[in-house]
């Protein structure tokens, strides 16, 4: 070998050692951690729009069924009112429609608190979605390990995304769109129910 290549070589080998010998000392970066507490999804715009939706439902449908349970009352006084003018067959058969419709009402009262629970858990998913693919983007973008806030004991403020994730959740999903299934939706997925667990 020519002594000019040989000192070139043996010049970038003794230069590149150091190199080699730091890179395989490195550790590899610890993963940065941070925080997001769920109680921001309260905060959230979208919560908010839930809640003012199921609202303007839940009054609608108390003020439906207070005019119900008037009516039933009424026609209940005028039963017994009349009692002694009615044959005991005439009565008999006007007491079992009014007992009908007293159980007819005490249904409609649970399909609806029915039809107000599915509503909300509903819109919940979608929120939650949208909150958890803002998570997996931050932590993906930082490369890091992101905890719920609610399951570490204490975390300085810095650590905590609660805040950006609200802000980008905002902006993602300002409303909701909160569906009301109707009677007969909620008759069809309690019959489902019922049959499954038999």
């Amino acid at each position: 070998m020519k002594p000019i290549l040989y000192a070139a070589l043996l010049t970038s080998v003794t230069t590149l050692m150091p190199l080699m010998a730091d890179k395989a000392s490195e550790k590899p970066s610890s993963p940065t951690i941070a925080i997001v507490k769920q109680a921001i999804l309260e905060k959230s715009s979208a919560f908010k729009d839930i809640a003012k939706q199921l609202e303007g439902e839940r009054a609608r449908v108390q003020k439906s069924l207070l005019e119900d349970e008037k009516k039933l009352k009424k026609e209940g006084e005028d039963l017994e009112a009349a009692q002694k003018k009615l044959s005991e067959e005439e009565f008999k058969k006007k007491r079992q429609a009014f007992e009908k419709q007293a159980t007819d009402l005490r249904v409609k009262l649970e399909l609806q608190k029915i039809r107000l629970e599915l509503a909300l858990d509903e819109a919940k998913k979608k929120m939650f979605k949208a909150f958890s693919e803002i998570v997996d983007a931050l932590g993906q973008k930082r490369g890091g390990i992101i905890l719920y806030g609610e399951a570490v004991a204490t975390a300085e403020a810095s650590y905590d995304l609660s805040d950006e994730v609200l802000k980008e959740l905002n902006k993602k999903l300002p409303t909701i769109k909160v569906t009301f299934k109707s009677d007969a939706e909620i008759r069809k997925l309690i019959s489902q129910q019922q049959a499954a667990n038999n």
